[in-house]
């Protein structure tokens, strides 16, 4: 396992840890997703994409936890997205809403909505190695 997937374990943790503690869910989705899913990594991934309820609302507590764990911390208001880097591995986080059990994905703030069931989000994390982590479930990774 390379140095560099051994520093995305790290950030999956900590993002599981900094979402815990302030009562939200981040669920990761895109190639990391598929690879938790399958239960082993596939091949080298160049980023973690990720959505997370409420960023927009949490976006100060947020930047808080991330810049004491030693990560920049950059919020585009025009996409309602969050990045956050630490050396050569970084995350983007989009928004997603529970709207009456239908989940809203903003993957690019008001300008792209996608919708699905919400129960298609895992409801419990899962183990990938040494970190835990919530993806975006095996219906959403394999549309």
């Amino acid at each position: 396992m390379t140095d560099k997937i051994l520093k995305y374990l790290e950030l999956m943790n900590d993002i599981y840890t900094v979402s815990t503690c302030l009562g939200l869910k981040t669920f990761v989705w895109g190639g990391f997703a598929v690879d938790i899913l399958y239960g082993e990594l596939t091949r080298d991934h160049g980023d973690l994409d990720c959505f997370t309820g409420n960023p927009v609302e949490n976006i100060y507590e947020l930047k808080s936890k991330y810049e004491v764990l030693g990560y920049s911390v950059n919020y585009l208001d025009d996409f309602w997205m969050m990045q956050i880097e630490k050396g050569d591995v970084h995350a983007t986080f989009n928004t997603v809403k529970n709207v009456v059990e239908i989940a809203h994905w903003h993957h690019a703030g008001p300008h792209g909505t996608v919708f699905f069931p919400y129960n298609w989000l895992d409801e419990e994390p899962n183990a990938f190695y040494d970190s835990t982590v919530y993806t975006c479930g095996v219906k959403l990774a394999w549309l």
